[in-house]
């Protein structure tokens, strides 16, 4: 994480260039030219063909007005200063989606078989390509691609009002695909030549009429026509209906009424409702999971520490699934990575304890957990309002998918699931210690995945008292860190 300069383009900028980009631990200086080079130099490349100057004279963001258009060439130019000198760390591979996403009750598939699929939210990157240019989103979507994600979640359509209570000091966003129909095609088109499908959700209903919001379900129809279905992974109705929605909007069959006018061209598509923020409430997940949903949606626990949002995701299946409308859950909106020294304050909202899951190792603990019997998505602020931070910048946005992407594939078939503490007759491995739990699946075949965690603070005590209670061989840790770490083996 850095602090972005001044405004000014002379002198403070060239500092902040030499103190915050090209000065690396050894002292040594680097740049964005193959040859040494001086201040006049870098200046030079900073105003040239090459930096704002080239960005201005080619007509980057004139569609905007000028002080927009100048904060918008002002945050492209970052960008790529971001892309050749911190370029995404290498990936164990995207593993892309093969035909149409589905989900049977025991975990996600394609037509290449089982699958453990991992999703990186972008609220408004949709919205930022249909306002500036196709241009403009590329390098988010290059990033996602990169680092290994599979999904990119976004909303076609935000009507914030002015004093909407999400939006705050931030400029209140009105987009919509029906604005420009052929560009949100192209935005489609363009993850999807990046091996990225889409998880779509409307970002609002409120105000709106059925007229309108019709036409928005029927160009989602389209653009699966002319793109294939498989471009989307999952339709959602609404983005959190009760904060987003007008009073006939929650009702469940209104949202029904409006996936029911694409799933009837498209019945193989996956599709969900709404969720609410941070609520497991069982009742919320009856009434807004369709007969048609193959999986309960979720936007899971914010509450406590890391520790405890990550338990919450296992307990949510472990031990609510004789009430669960449905075994397999989608977690839209989990919890998230958040600064509240951000440009926009904290984005991921009703979030306690946010300073914890700055540590990457959390988030690879609950993607983790999640992939047992489900689908994560990365969550963060420039997941919700594309700004001048890359992705790549943000903690646990590249471990999340590099240890999604080592995961069993067939992970959400190992039937026998459990938790580490003293219960008749569980078939734990390793034993659980104060806040310190081992969660594990099962396969039949004796191979498992274990996911230890708890509060640093605690670590050593439970590897002093922990107790292995069955053998296990052919051990394995996919990632470890002060929280907890991951691994797979065989029970001996």
């Amino acid at each position: 994480m850095i602090d972005y300069p001044p405004d000014n383009y002379t002198l403070d900028i060239l500092h902040w260039l030499r103190d915050e980009i090209y000065s690396s631990a050894d002292g040594q200086r680097r740049g964005l030219v193959d040859h040494p080079f001086t201040d006049r130099d870098e200046a030079v490349w900073l105003a040239g063909s090459g930096g704002f100057i080239g960005l201005w004279s080619t007509g980057y963001g004139n569609n905007l007005p000028p002080a927009e258009r100048l904060q918008a060439c002002r945050e492209e130019l970052y960008r790529r200063i971001y892309r050749v000198v911190n370029p995404p760390s290498a990936s164990v591979g995207q593993r892309p989606i093969v035909g149409q996403l589905g989900c049977d009750g025991r975990g996600f598939y394609d037509t290449s078989g089982r699958r453990v699929v991992v999703s990186c939210h972008a609220g408004d990157l949709i919205g930022q390509g249909l306002i500036r240019g196709l241009d403009h989103v590329l390098p988010a979507l290059d990033q996602m691609a990169s680092a290994g994600y599979q999904i990119v979640r976004s909303w076609f359509n935000v009507d914030a009002a002015p004093d909407n209570r999400f939006w705050g000091n931030k400029p209140a966003p009105r987009w919509s695909l029906l604005d420009n129909p052929a560009l949100f095609m192209e935005i489609l088109q363009a993850a999807k030549d990046r091996g990225l499908r889409w998880h779509l959700a409307s970002g609002g209903l409120d105000g709106m009429g059925n007229g309108r919001e019709n036409q928005m379900f029927d160009l989602v129809t389209e653009a699966m026509r002319q793109l294939g279905p498989d471009t989307i992974a999952h339709l959602e109705a609404c983005n959190e209906i009760q904060d987003t929605g007008d009073r006939d909007d929650l009702d469940p069959a209104e949202l029904t009424r409006l996936i029911d006018r694409v799933r009837v061209h498209f019945p193989n598509v996956l599709y969900s409702l709404t969720a609410y923020t941070g609520t497991e409430d069982r009742e919320i997940h009856r009434r807004y999971t369709a007969d048609f949903q193959k999986f309960v949606l979720e936007h899971s626990y914010r509450a406590g520490r890391a520790h405890d949002k990550i338990r919450h995701l296992m307990s949510g299946v472990y031990e609510d699934l004789p009430t669960l409308p449905r075994p397999n859950k989608w977690y839209g909106e989990p919890f998230g990575v958040t600064r509240t020294d951000g440009p926009f304050g904290q984005l991921v909202s009703v979030q306690d304890n946010s300073h914890e899951l700055l540590d990457p190792n959390t988030m690879q603990l609950a993607a983790a957990i999640a992939s047992m019997r489900g689908l994560w998505t990365f969550f963060c602020d420039p997941g919700i309002i594309l700004f001048d931070e890359p992705f790549p910048t943000v903690p646990g946005f590249l471990e999340t998918p590099a240890l999604v992407n080592r995961l069993p594939q067939d992970l959400a078939t190992y039937r026998t699931m459990g938790h580490g503490g003293d219960r008749a007759g569980s078939p734990r491995i390793h034993s659980a210690v104060d806040d310190w739990r081992p969660d594990y699946v099962i396969h039949d075949d004796g191979c498992y995945l274990e996911v230890t965690y708890g509060p640093p603070e605690q670590r050593e005590e439970f590897l002093r008292r922990t107790q292995t209670c069955r053998p296990t061989r052919d051990v394995e840790r996919l990632a470890t860190g002060p929280w907890g770490w991951i691994e797979t083996g065989r029970l001996a």
